[in-house]
């Protein structure tokens, strides 16, 4: 028997194929927003945005990093 979060990876990549169909008709927006945590730690968070739709790419530690286009 699947557990729950094995539903809900297969789910989310059920939804991640319909939404990379839209990305010719309607086109793609790659976003990234930073943060420093209270601890001095440095997040960059990467997004898709497609037709409506925003989905979670992933995050990345750019602590001591700097943020410029080479690094991301």
């Amino acid at each position: 028997m699947a557990s729950t979060l094995m539903l809900q990876r297969r789910y989310v990549k059920k939804q991640f194929k319909r939404f990379k169909r839209d990305f010719a008709e309607y086109g793609v927006t790659l976003m990234c927003d930073s943060s420093t945590r209270p601890t001095g730690m440095v997040v960059i968070n990467f997004l898709i945005y497609c037709n409506g739709i925003m989905f979670f790419h992933k995050s990345i530690d750019a602590t001591g990093q700097s943020q410029n286009a080479n690094f991301i």
